[in-house]
């Protein structure tokens, strides 16, 4: 954004302060007879903005061989460094996204683990109870709690087959739970007819 009247003997303002020192070291060194390649840094333009800069310096020797200056040439680079920091954008949603795909299918695995336990409770019951009953010994009474524990049961299982059909909401973590009262004593009655066939 310069022109040649504006460059030429003229001492610019080019380096960004929080960089300068690094300008500094590159700029020492060629003066210390070493040539430089690809100091990457950032120029200022006319306007203020910021350009990424690859600098590249070597010492300037006269008639007796002795430094008397540098020259250096600055190849802009920002196009380059734009797309490298896009690539490392969708890298890192890649990687973001690789996590989360492996976090819903180790939710999905832990929730069929638990379901499969679950599956089980149910069938045990109903199991337990119809062996009871087929022997033709029980009383009453407890020949229809083991009917209400079956039946019980057998919703259990139904919605337990409903949720399992409807994964996908696991899976997208929008399960929402129902807070209600619980009659903690009829649901201690309940678990223990449940698993009274099976003790």
């Amino acid at each position: 954004g310069y022109s040649a009247g504006d460059v030429v003997d003229q001492v610019l303002p080019l380096t960004p302060f929080e960089l300068q020192e690094k300008f500094d070291r590159c700029f020492a060194k060629a003066l210390n007879n070493q040539t430089i390649h690809n100091c990457e840094l950032q120029h200022v333009r006319q306007d203020g903005s910021l350009m990424d800069v690859s600098l590249s310096l070597a010492p300037l020797h006269d008639a007796d061989d002795d430094i008397y200056g540098v020259v250096m040439t600055a190849n802009d680079i920002t196009l380059r460094k734009q797309n490298e920091a896009q690539r490392l954008n969708l890298l890192r949603q890649e990687s973001s996204a690789r996590a989360a795909a492996e976090s819903a299918n180790r939710i999905k695995d832990e929730f069929l683990a638990v379901l499969s336990h679950e599956l089980r409770t149910p069938l045990n019951a109903i199991v337990g109870w119809i062996h009871l009953m087929k022997k033709g010994r029980l009383k009453p009474e407890v020949f229809q709690r083991a009917l209400d524990t079956i039946e019980r049961n057998a919703a259990a299982q139904t919605q337990l087959i409903e949720d399992l059909l409807d994964l996908s909401r696991i899976v997208r973590g929008q399960v929402n739970l129902k807070i209600t009262a619980v009659n903690v004593s009829r649901l201690l009655s309940a678990t223990i007819d449940t698993l009274q066939p099976a003790a």
